[in-house]
């Protein structure tokens, strides 16, 4: 859980959108995207600290109707995570 937010980062940067801010929200976690072409979206992570993520939706668009761009995100955050739990961690 403690890689969320990096792994974010490196998510949307692979599909050329930034993340621009991280919020807490009920549940989870909030990040605040904008596309390489100023489109807003949204990156919301369920889970905490004994779980782990449990769960990811993304919307890109002013009305959400980037979904081909959303689907991109949420994959390469996927990828990412996955990447990121295969690093061996200190006990």
């Amino acid at each position: 859980w403690r890689e969320v937010a990096a792994v974010a980062v490196a998510a949307a940067k692979r599909c050329e959108v930034a993340v621009v801010r991280e919020r807490p929200i009920a549940g989870g976690k909030a990040f605040d995207l904008r596309s390489i072409a100023d489109q807003p979206g949204e990156m919301r992570v369920m889970g905490d600290e004994a779980h782990g993520v449990t769960g990811v939706t993304v919307t890109m668009g002013v009305f959400g109707e980037q979904q081909s761009l959303a689907d991109r995100v949420r994959e390469s955050f996927a990828q990412e995570l996955r990447r990121a739990s295969a690093i061996p961690r200190p006990q």
